[in-house]
């Protein structure tokens, strides 16, 4: 959260530019990733920021409440390295140079 509103040593925007996409995991310690979420949406100083849910549940109750809290998309982790690099290549491509978002 520091580092979303350029707080403390983030603030340099030089050294600490803003993330083109922020990949969130939905179990985190302090803040879980719903909480999270729901202040990026909500708090934060870019709450359009796209936000992609890559988590090890596969709990429908979960993929829900992560798209009613604004999530742009929601992902199962893959088990093996391999196929997780394959896909960040992925949303690499997607995020990053195909998808064109509301500035």
């Amino acid at each position: 959260m520091n580092y979303l509103e350029g707080q403390g040593k983030y603030e340099d925007r030089v050294t600490y530019p803003l993330p083109s996409l922020v990949m969130l995991d939905l179990k985190m310690p302090v803040m879980d990733g719903f909480e999270t979420l729901q202040w990026i949406r909500t708090k934060s100083a870019k709450p359009n920021q796209p936000v992609v849910v890559l988590t090890c549940s596969d709990e429908t109750k979960d993929l829900k409440r992560a798209y009613a809290l604004g999530a742009n998309s929601f992902l199962m982790k893959p088990i093996n390295v391999e196929d997780l690099l394959l896909m960040m290549k992925s949303l690499e491509g997607y995020w990053l140079h195909q998808n064109v978002s509301q500035r």
